[in-house]
């Protein structure tokens, strides 16, 4: 563990990106439901003046229990929340300016949680595929770029081997999340954000694509994703911790301030325990019922509803956190405006390959697929000649008149 702490303790020179997001709060919206009699659900506060920074080069892990609100809040920051029945106030800055739509979608990726990936196509196919539609660079620079892209990502082995699913045998799980991830990464963006992208992974796998994240954040580019269930070892992994609990921030600052943050709370993270088992362990609701935490705060004692005590508790936390909050906050300057760097790589973005050319290009995927799935093209073509003689059959006496 040594080896890699020293292996990733090296930041880049500088960054070209400097993300803010102050003061967040999102609530949903009184929603009725029912016909004949009519329910009305109330109004729900999802995250509650949740504010951070995160800077090119550093990596941050968003933490919490079930309902804590950490998707809510990676889905907020990438601009792909659904805002129909929510209501969302706070500021998103991007380089100290207030965030443009158009450019942020131009310079971020977004990894979901589960994988939509084809199953009877290859890693290499994918990749290739998705280069030539979202890039407007030469064959060969593609090819570089997607053979690059498999050997940062360990996809060598695997990469002339089907993805597969259910009925298709396929590449590993970890293979698939990391193929997942190079979807997103082969047009280089500069922020990153990942659902959950140890979901579903043994321990082993699981560390080896956190490691991999941690190493394209010292390349530069910022990285933000949620976790349920970390292990230990990915701990030294991250630059910066965010805990939430019921919407609102136990905890936010470098992995390394935690440890007093929590003894300030007095709820000390235990010799040799795993840090992040213990911020899930006294962040959730079962929390409350631990004689260790009410020992701590006593006053919890006094309320018999295990929800409003688990309310007052987060709060209690949450209010320890931002007694010292200063101490965490990064009070360098931000980044004002984008360098020339960056000015051109969003010119580069915004170009497309035109409507015809794109076209093409999934008419040709499509193809292939149809192709390696011969069963199925079988059971279409037997499916539109049965409907197509059934009808025929009613309709085929029948004569119209215009």
């Amino acid at each position: 563990m040594q080896n890699l702490n020293r292996e990733y303790s090296v930041k880049p020179a500088g960054y070209e990106v400097d993300f803010v997001w102050k003061n967040i709060t999102v609530k949903s919206q009184p929603v009725t439901k029912g016909c004949s009699k009519k329910i009305t659900i109330p109004s729900k506060t999802i995250l509650n003046d949740v504010s951070g920074r995160v800077k090119g080069g550093e990596c941050l892990a968003i933490l919490g229990s079930t309902g804590a609100g950490k998707t809510t809040l990676l889905n907020y920051l990438s601009n792909k929340i659904e805002t129909v029945n929510l209501t969302a106030t706070g500021d998103i800055l991007l380089n100290n300016s207030r965030i443009n739509t158009e450019q942020f979608n131009l310079i971020c990726s977004y990894v979901m949680q589960d994988d939509t990936l084809e199953p009877l196509m290859t890693p290499t196919e994918i990749l290739l595929f998705t280069a030539k539609l979202r890039l407007t660079i030469s064959q060969e620079e593609i090819e570089k770029r997607v053979l690059n892209m498999l050997k940062t990502l360990n996809l060598m082995k695997c990469k002339d081997t089907r993805i597969g699913d259910v009925l298709v045998r396929g590449v590993s799980g970890g293979e698939r999340k990391r193929t997942s991830i190079a979807v997103e990464l082969i047009t280089d963006p500069k922020v990153i954000f990942l659902d959950e992208p140890t979901t579903g992974l043994d321990s082993y796998n699981a560390y080896e694509v956190v490691s991999l994240l941690k190493k394209l954040s010292t390349q530069g580019k910022i990285v933000i994703f949620t976790i349920h269930q970390p292990a230990s070892e990915i701990f030294p992994l991250v630059d910066k911790v965010c805990v939430l609990g019921l919407g609102k921030t136990v905890y936010f600052g470098p992995g390394s301030k935690c440890f007093g943050a929590f003894e300030h709370m007095k709820i000390p993270v235990p010799l040799k325990e795993n840090p992040f088992q213990h911020f899930m362990e006294v962040t959730t609701v079962s929390s409350v019922k631990n004689e260790k935490i009410l020992n701590v705060y006593p006053e919890l004692r006094e309320i018999e509803n295990n929800e409003t005590k688990y309310e007052s508790y987060i709060s209690c936390l949450s209010d320890k956190y931002n007694e010292r909050k200063n101490e965490y906050d990064d009070n360098s300057k931000l980044l004002e405006e984008f360098s020339s760097n960056m000015q051109t790589y969003l010119k580069e973005r915004s170009q497309n390959n035109g409507f015809f050319y794109e076209s093409s290009m999934l008419f040709a995927r499509n193809t292939v697929i149809t192709l390696r799935n011969p069963k199925n093209l079988v059971a279409k073509i037997m499916q539109y000649l049965v409907i197509s003689t059934l009808l025929s059959i009613i309709w085929g006496g029948v004569k119209f008149f215009i």
